[in-house]
């Protein structure tokens, strides 16, 4: 995964009341909902639909899980793919025991069966 350049002097541009962490945390959402390997401005959009436009409506997005669950997602995929599919090594670069390791490839449907 990869910012783009616009993304980043974009951030650098903006105030951060709530010092490094909340730097960390946008760019951590950011790289958890990316469908691209090259993360872009778009990823600071929050999710538009039509119900978005209607008087009252609230923003939604996904939800605290769901976001939490798309980080793990691409945090063992990309741990994967820099370890070469081998899950030993996998395990040992995220510090999970090999057991977790594959609980949560199975829940992601990212195991090898």
């Amino acid at each position: 995964m990869q910012l783009a350049p616009e993304l980043v002097e974009h951030l650098e541009h903006q105030l951060w009341p709530g010092n490094i962490r909340q730097l960390e945390n946008t760019i951590a959402r950011c790289v958890a909902l990316a469908t691209t390997k090259i993360v872009g401005l778009e990823a600071l959009e929050p999710p538009t639909s039509p119900e978005d436009s209607q008087p009252g409506a609230t923003l939604t997005g996904p939800s605290f899980r769901e976001q939490v669950e798309a980080f793990e997602r691409n945090l063992l995929r990309n741990a994967l793919a820099a370890s070469g599919g081998n899950q030993s090594e996998t395990a040992r670069r995220l510090q999970l025991n090999r057991a977790s390791l594959y609980d949560k490839l199975k829940k992601y449907g990212m195991s090898k069966e």
